[in-house]
């Protein structure tokens, strides 16, 4: 059996920015983390394509806080749609919209404040059987305590499930 991680937009944007030569805690963070578990058999990364969304919108805002050339980092992106990536997109299976629609909703109750584009990365990844956990670097949702005990209720199954900027 293969297994995965997924990707949360902001650590998806810091591997953009390594690979366009930028250098920094994050960038090499995510660069290393990401070349680790690329080097695993059976092991994937996944984005959705909300996440591919939100780092498009991200990199065109020239207010966020890039350091690399945008365009690079857009011709970057084009090639992981592309599927010129070792970063694959995710997109649930049919069978398992349910399941996905239960999540959506579960995590939402657990915290009503969450970005709606969180919710949904979230929710794919913890629908997804094979998925290890999300990687992220936003603290919000690393150290969310409902949002931990939420994912211990509903994944039982799959210890070491983790929202975390580690494998």
């Amino acid at each position: 059996m293969s297994y995965c991680h997924h990707l949360d937009t902001c650590y998806l944007i810091e591997y953009l920015q390594h690979k366009c030569g930028i250098n920094g805690d994050q960038p090499n963070h995510a660069s290393e983390i990401i070349g680790h578990l690329l080097y695993r058999n059976n092991h994937e990364l996944k984005v959705t394509e909300i996440g591919l969304g939100e780092a498009l919108k991200v990199i065109a805002d020239p207010t966020s806080d890039i350091s690399a050339d945008r365009s690079q980092m857009v011709n970057e992106l084009y090639d992981l749609i592309r599927g010129n990536s070792n970063i694959k997109i995710h997109r649930p299976r049919i069978q398992r919209l349910g399941r996905l629609t239960d999540l959506v909703t579960q995590i939402r109750k657990c915290d009503p404040l969450m970005k709606t584009n969180d919710v949904i990365i979230l929710a794919y990844s913890m629908e997804e059987v094979q998925c290890k956990g999300l990687l992220t670097f936003d603290s919000g949702l690393i150290e969310n305590g409902a949002l931990k005990n939420l994912v211990n209720r509903q994944i039982r199954n799959r210890r070491g499930y983790t929202i975390s900027d580690r494998a």
